[in-house]
């Protein structure tokens, strides 16, 4: 696999445009796929605490032998994990299962529950350092719209679900956001079989 195109943050942090993701991989089977994947020469691995393989993402980053810089994680959070105190906790065990020590990427996966006291939460554990960039998954743009007193950081990634139809163009309107989008070309709806 050649390099995929880098796309850069506004912070300058940068993320490799193609990624693996993982949604629907048992655990066991994705300490397999992802190896292979990084093997192949992916260097964005995509999970979600609900997709219930985090660990197995984690195993195979450990056994990987490559440098945590040169591999670009993202993960999201889950709805029933909203609001500000879960959301710390709810990190907290995503990086157990993943076993880092820094996050590449955090999205609050659904605009559900009280999303405004997770995204605060994301915004200092971004201050801290514990995560590089945050984000949002799944947000039509009315949910993007929002009062800028009450965060400090704005959303400069959506990573809505694209498969084949029913495609969001108005999500890549703003030329300063990074789109970050997962294709399922095996979806039933994607027409591809």
């Amino acid at each position: 696999m050649t390099s995929s195109p880098i796309v850069t943050f506004h912070d300058g942090h940068t993320i490799p445009q193609l990624g693996y993701g993982v949604w629907q991989v048992e655990d066991d089977v994705a300490e397999r796929v992802v190896g292979q994947a990084l093997e192949a020469g992916y260097r964005h691995i995509d999970t979600a605490a609900v997709y219930g393989n985090e660990a197995g993402v984690g195993r195979a980053l450990a056994s990987s032998g490559l440098p945590r810089d040169d591999v670009f994680v993202t993960t999201k959070l889950w709805n029933s994990e909203q609001g500000y105190d879960s959301t710390l906790r709810a990190f907290d065990v995503s990086m157990e299962k993943l076993g880092l020590d820094v996050l590449d990427l955090y999205l609050i996966h659904q605009p559900f529950g009280d999303y405004y006291s997770s995204w605060r939460a994301m915004q200092d554990l971004h201050r801290q350092g514990a995560i590089r960039a945050i984000g949002v998954s799944n947000f039509h743009p009315d949910r993007l719209v929002d009062d800028p007193a009450a965060h400090t950081r704005h959303a400069g990634v959506d990573d809505p679900a694209c498969v084949g139809v029913g495609q969001r163009r108005e999500v890549a309107e703003d030329p300063d956001d990074v789109v970050h989008v997962e294709a399922r070309l095996d979806h039933p709806l994607a027409g591809v079989e």
